[in-house]
C-alpha cells in the first residue's frame, strides 16, 4: 500500500522515524530514475517542507531544477534553482545550484549568461568540488566561440570526473574522443587534450 506520491505506506505509519527524511529522498530518486519525471519533482519539492531540518532539503531542492534541466526543460531548471537559491542553506548545494543554473544558459545557447553565472561560482565557491567543471565548462564557450586567447587561460584544466555530482546533467560537451580525426587520445592532464580539440574545431571550419 502506498501514500501520496507512491511513498510507502509504513513511511506514514512512521512518520517520525530518524529516516523518514532519506526514505521519502529515496522515493523520489527511484522515480527519477525510473523516467517518471513529474512525480520525481513533487516528491522532491515536497521534502524541505516536510522535513525542513533534515541535512536532504538542500539536495532535494537542487535535484527539482536538475530534473528539469535533464529533461532538456532549461527555462524551467533556471526559474526553479533562482527560487531555491535563497533556501538553500548548505554553501555545497549553493554552489551546485549555481553551477546547474550556468549549464540551463548554455542549453539555452545563452553563452554570456552561462559565462556570467560560472564567473559567479567562481568568485564565491573557489574550493567547492565542481570547481573544475566550471572552469572546463568557461573554457569549453570559449574554445567554441573561437576565443583562443581566453581558452588558453584553463588549457591546463583536464575535463572533469564526472562521478562526483550527483546531480549533473545527462548532457555533455564533447571530448577529444568526439573527433576520430585527431588520432591518439592524448593524456588528459596535458596541454595535447586542448590542442586535439582546436585542431579539430579548426578542421570544422570553411576556409
Amino acid at each position: 500500500m502506498t501514500g501520496p506520491f507512491g511513498v510507502p505506506g509504513g513511511l506514514e505509519k512512521y512518520p517520525e522515524s530518524r529516516y523518514a527524511d532519506y526514505a521519502f529522498y529515496s522515493v523520489g530518486w527511484t522515480y527519477e530514475q525510473q523516467g517518471e519525471f513529474q512525480k520525481a519533482i513533487q516528491t522532491y519539492g515536497e521534502l524541505p517542507s516536510k522535513y525542513p531540518r533534515s541535512g536532504l532539503a538542500p539536495a532535494s531542492r537542487v535535484r527539482v531544477g536538475a530534473v528539469y534541466l535533464n529533461q532538456r526543460e532549461p527555462k524551467k531548471a533556471i526559474s526553479a534553482l533562482n527560487a531555491a537559491m535563497p533556501k538553500i542553506e548548505t554553501e555545497d548545494g549553493r554552489g551546485e545550484a549555481q553551477y546547474l543554473i550556468g549549464e540551463a544558459h548554455y542549453q539555452l545557447g545563452d553563452n554570456a549568461s552561462a559565462l556570467k553565472a560560472y564567473d559567479e561560482f567562481l568568485a564565491t565557491y573557489r574550493t567547492h568540488r565542481l570547481e573544475r567543471d566550471v572552469r572546463y565548462a568557461r573554457g569549453w564557450i570559449y574554445l567554441q566561440e573561437g576565443n583562443y586567447a581566453r581558452r588558453s587561460a584553463y588549457s591546463t584544466d583536464s575535463p572533469p570526473r564526472r562521478t562526483r555530482s550527483p546531480s549533473r546533467p545527462f548532457f555533455e560537451r564533447p571530448r577529444p574522443s568526439s573527433f576520430p580525426e585527431s588520432g591518439r587520445k592524448p593524456s588528459p592532464r596535458s596541454r595535447a587534450w586542448w590542442r586535439s580539440i582546436a585542431r579539430a574545431e579548426c578542421r570544422q571550419r570553411p576556409l
